[in-house]
């Protein structure tokens, strides 16, 4: 069972939501997508245009600057860029991104579709 898990924080750091959500069976690295997905999606709901995701694993990193976009997340993807005004990725070292972590933990124990919003 995974699930995914994600912070909004503003460009001073301060928090302004979270959610974690159940995806049923899928693999790590769908989650991590998923992840990103649905945290632009949540930016684009609340008119965040401008959006920097910090993403702790490499290899989903080398995947969106290569392209390599699962076919699973690839239309709600195109729909996330094409509303954002500018998208930019950082690495974010697994050890110090332990809410989202958390989060995403959480998120495996709900049902699939199942979404849990903080605020």
């Amino acid at each position: 069972m995974a699930g995914f898990g994600f912070i909004g924080k503003n460009s001073d750091g301060g928090c302004v939501g979270a959610m974690s959500g159940g995806l049923g069976i899928a693999t790590n690295y769908v989650a991590e997508f998923m992840a990103l997905v649905v945290a632009g999606e949540w930016a684009i709901q609340r008119q965040f245009l401008n959006v920097c995701f910090g993403v702790d694993s490499r290899a989903i990193l080398t995947a969106f600057a290569g392209g390599k976009i699962p076919w699973i997340v690839l239309n709600r993807w195109k729909k996330v860029v094409g509303n954002l005004r500018n998208t930019s990725f950082i690495h974010s070292y697994r050890e110090v991104n332990f809410s989202p972590d958390k989060l995403a933990k959480r998120g495996a124990n709900l049902n699939k579709g199942e979404v849990v919003v903080y605020m």
